[in-house]
This record gives C-alpha cells, sequence and structure tokens, in this order.
C-alpha cells in the first residue's frame, strides 16, 4: 500500500547525511534552471506502537513486547534519474544523480522524516530513484570513512538495537544485524517535478512494524533473525517489502478506505 508523499516538509541534516551538493544547473550562470531537491526517510508503525523518547514500541496479541531503540541503515550507491527530455548534460548523456556510500539513522517514536541527501538541482521532472542496500568494507577508501565516521560495523547492511520482552517475562537487550544486499527501485507516477527557485522533498517510508513479525502478527526475537537464525530469511524478505515511496495525501486516505 503507498502512503502520502511529503512536500517541503522541515528538514532535518543526519550527522552523516551526504548531501546532493555540486548537482547544478547545467549552466551555472543560469540560476532560474535550479530549483532544490531533498531526499527523506521516514517511519511508519502500527496504531497500538507507543512512542517514548526517541524508541518505538511494539506488541502482538500474546503480549510480547519489541522496543526499538535505533535503526541504521547502509546505502553503498544512490541514483536518482531524470525523465524528461531536456534531462541530458552536454555530451548527450542523462543528467541523473548518483551517491553513496552512507548510512542512515531512520527516524523513530514519531519524528518527522529524516533527510539524507539535498541540494540544488536542474529544475525538471524526476522519475526513479535506484538505490542499493549493501554491506560496507573497508577495502574501499570511501566505504571505510563512513564506517569510522558512523561507528558502523564492517560487512553490515543494517544494525537494529532494542530490546525484546516475552510476555511476563523482562526486557532482554539484542543487537540485530544483517549483511542483506537489496537493490530497491522506486517508480515516481506521476514524476516528481521542480521548477526553478522551488523546494521539493522525496519522502521514502519505510514500514518498520513488519520487519519483526511473522505472517500471523506474532512478534519475533530478533536475535533469531541474525545470521544463522531460524527467522533469518523471513526478517530479510520483510524488510525487503517494507519500503515505500510516498504519495499523494489524497491517494493514500482512498488506500485506507479500501483496506
Amino acid at each position: 500500500m503507498n502512503t502520502p508523499l511529503s512536500r517541503i516538509l522541515p528538514l532535518f541534516l543526519l550527522a552523516f547525511a551526504v548531501g546532493l551538493a555540486g548537482c547544478d544547473s547545467t549552466d551555472s550562470n543560469n540560476t532560474n534552471s535550479e530549483a532544490r531537491l531533498s531526499l527523506a526517510f521516514t517511519t511508519t508503525t502500527s496504531a497500538t506502537a507507543a512512542l517514548t523518547a526517541r524508541s518505538t514500541t511494539l506488541s502482538d496479541s500474546g503480549n510480547n513486547e519489541l522496543t526499538i531503540d535505533r535503526v541504521q541503515l547502509a546505502i553503498s550507491e544512490l541514483e536518482l534519474d531524470r525523465s524528461d527530455d531536456d534531462g541530458n548534460d552536454d555530451n548527450g548523456e542523462r543528467d541523473d544523480i548518483e551517491r553513496g556510500p552512507m548510512v542512515i539513522d531512520l527516524p523513530l517514536a514519531g519524528e518527522g522524516p529524516v533527510t539524507f541527501a539535498g541540494g540544488i538541482v536542474e529544475a525538471g521532472s524526476w522519475d526513479e530513484l535506484e538505490f542499493e542496500i549493501d554491506r560496507l568494507e573497508r577495502d574501499d577508501d570511501d566505504e571505510a570513512r563512513v564506517l569510522d565516521e558512523a561507528n558502523f560495523p564492517e560487512d553490515t547492511s543494517i544494525r537494529v538495537e532494542g530490546t525484546y520482552t516475552l510476555a511476563g517475562g523482562e526486557a532482554q537487550p539484542f543487537v540485530f544485524t544483517t549483511d542483506l544486499e537489496a537493490e530497491q527501485e522506486l517508480e515516481f507516477e506521476p514524476p516528481v517535478t521542480v521548477s526553478p527557485e522551488s523546494e521539493e522533498q522525496i519522502t521514502l517510508s519505510v514500514r518498520l512494524n513488519d520487519w519483526f513479525r511473522q505472517s500471523d502478527g506474532t512478534l519475533i526475537n530478533p536475535d533469531d533473525a541474525n545470521a544463522g537464525g531460524a527467522f533469518e530469511d523471513n526478517v530479510e524478505d520483510r524488510i525487503q517489502d517494507s519500503i515505500d515511496y510516498e504519495e499523494d495525501d489524497d491517494d493514500s486516505d482512498d488506500d485506507d478506505d479500501d483496506s
């Protein structure tokens, strides 16, 4: 189900944000062709999720609880593609945007979208975003730099910290890591158009509520989804399916009514 596109929302820069600086107009003297475009992540949870002090607590019908305190996502490469016919540079090639690597802290506890890339771009239409959730390695200088800046483990693409509590039991801390490699392709229909001197934001929504659940909604202990765990494949599949492009508010309302 698609959820709503948020445009011109407040911008919150991460400590390790990678900007689109340098993606200026093809003619740097023509300010009329410049526009501002940003990319942001937000997370969604169930209506019953408890949101407290930068943490998100999920529950199931058996009264088990999962509290998520931090989610870090590694992206090795990102490409934003233009759709309009005039999106070519002087060499006749598409004037796309490519960035990476980066490590992103996803927003929790009902926080607003977190901008992870943004800057001045050529005005026009953009129709597709491709990015690779991928493990970062130290044999690449750029990836090694990002690992050090983010204090992020090597050969890891996602890291989650929190606690898991069985019904009636005590909270047990966990650290979930995966080396999941997944290429995400999100198409914008209609394309996102930025006009001269305008400001637009493309928001990606992650359904965090879905990550650590079985098909019947029962919560999974994230420790059981680490490498070699019984739920490793289950959780990796659900993570890949949890990322949406946020579309128009009206479309979202219609979808909610139909569900």
